[in-house]
């Protein structure tokens, strides 16, 4: 079965294309990379930085910073083979830049951020740039080496299977660790689930949530298309998903699994499975996921938002919005990175004591103001219909799986999330990246490789396959 704007030809990757092997690198710095995608979900564990015996110095970070000053110093960096190409790196530059600017507005502030939440933000300034914005940036920088490098379908299929990999990993941390402690699995409370996954990932138990999720269209997808183990990789996903109770992870799950399947073509066959797997999901956590879709309705009044939004929406939401409303200078233009966290209303305890808004596009506004909050939503609906017409143009299935990613980035901003390169986004830079090159290998295939010995030490480099 057909759908609009969708062909039968499956794209850059397909089963019996792309043959090479996840270990079949075509050199060390292609390697190196994958390596860094792989220990993406990890990065906030301490053992990464007691590995390599420096306080604060990670293995991924380490590994971001040689290929950031690889790619700088390729002379093939700063030319382009296509429109789109050079289109999606100007694009990235003016965003850096943004953020650059926006960020070095928060460095007056450091001393209040250190003064409300001293377990997140340093007193030294040097410290804060380089958790707050360098490292943060080089890890979002895998979106130029991906555009860059990364542009033929064998590697495209080594990315995506490092990508999965990991996540599947990721996942099944959560669920043996869950094994081990099960109390934390049946109550009703979080604080369990915040335990775990601080303990056992090194991140929040929605952070994490978020990690799990942006791997739903690219892990269904590579299952339909290539068959083995991305079955049980998306399998074992869905089912860290589900006991990690983020209730934004799991609805972004399925919702992406769902439009995946529509967009693959596989309406039939997602009308069989739907199901399945809902009773297979409530035979083994029915009642996790009872929980979960319980949260919200009351016995006496029916549907409560306020229970359903954890409260953000008069504990955060509306306070800061009325304190920016009220300040000429802060509804204009915001205050800045963390912005929020220069709340009187937050310091003097009307607000939530949390580290962020819970909602992207309102920290966007704290942080920059009404006009440029008005901007970036205009940039993002330009992309939108930008992006559906290019889908229509090239009738790709790869192309509309990997568009998934960053439209359900946006519909989960709504309750937490960042703009900003950030832990729990980080993946999805990499992923837009094949998003663009997914749409560039229909258009012009792929490129012969330019003329001249390839270095050791360069990414991915061209080739004529």
């Amino acid at each position: 079965m057909t759908v609009p704007g969708v062909s039968e030809n499956p794209g850059p990757i397909a089963k019996g294309q792309g043959q090479s092997t996840l270990f079949q690198f075509r050199n060390l710095g292609e390697a190196s990379f994958l390596l860094l995608v792989f220990l993406f979900p990890f990065s906030g564990l301490s053992f990464m930085s007691v590995a390599l015996g420096i306080r604060g110095l990670t293995l991924p970070f380490l590994l971001a910073t040689v290929m950031m000053a690889s790619l700088v110093f390729d002379s093939a960096m700063y030319r382009f083979s296509d429109l789109l190409e050079k289109r999606a790196v100007l694009i990235f530059f003016s965003f850096s830049a943004f953020c650059a600017w926006s960020f070095a507005r928060s460095l007056p502030n450091l001393t209040t951020f250190h003064a409300v939440f001293p377990e997140f933000y340093p007193s030294q300034q040097l410290a804060y740039i380089k958790n707050q914005f360098i490292e943060p940036f080089l890890y979002a920088s895998t979106f130029l080496i991906v555009v860059k490098k990364l542009d033929s379908k064998d590697a495209i299929l080594r990315f995506l299977t490092a990508y999965i990999l990991s996540v599947a990993v990721f996942g099944s941390i959560i669920i043996i660790a869950l094994i081990l402690e099960p109390q934390y699995l049946i109550t009703n409370q979080r604080t369990g689930l915040v335990y775990i996954c601080e303990t056992y990932v090194g991140m929040h138990y929605t952070d994490a949530g978020t990690v799990l999720a942006f791997a739903a269209p690219a892990a269904l997808y590579m299952g339909e298309k290539r068959g083995g183990w991305y079955h049980a990789a998306y399998i074992l996903i869905f089912v860290a998903v589900i006991v990690d109770q983020a209730r934004t992870a799991l609805f972004t799950f399925v919702v992406a699994s769902l439009a995946a399947l529509v967009a693959m073509g596989r309406t039939k066959l997602l009308l069989k499975l739907v199901p399945i797997v809902g009773a297979v999901a409530f035979l083994f956590v029915g009642s996790v996921l009872i929980n979960l879709l319980g949260l919200g309705f009351t016995r006496n009044s029916g549907f409560d938002w306020n229970q359903f939004l954890s409260g953000r929406d008069t504990a955060i939401w509306l306070p800061l919005i009325v304190e920016w409303v009220t300040n000429q200078s802060k509804f204009l233009w915001g205050a800045g990175f963390h912005g929020m966290l220069t709340s009187y209303f937050l310091r003097s305890g009307v607000t939530l004591a949390v580290a962020e808004a819970h909602n992207a596009y309102l920290e966007f506004f704290l942080d920059n103001g009404i006009v440029l909050t008005f901007g970036l939503i205009c940039l993002l609906v330009a992309w939108l219909i930008w992006a559906v017409r290019m889908g229509r143009r090239i009738r790709s299935q790869s192309y509309w799986v990997m568009f998934l990613a960053p439209v359900m980035f946006l519909l989960t901003c709504m309750t937490g999330r960042h703009f900003y390169p950030n832990w729990e986004n980080i993946s999805i830079f990499p992923l837009l990246g094949v998003h663009i090159n997914a749409a560039r290998l229909a258009l012009y295939g792929v490129k012969a490789a330019r003329p001249g010995p390839a270095p050791v030490a360069q990414i991915g480099a061209r080739s004529d396959s």
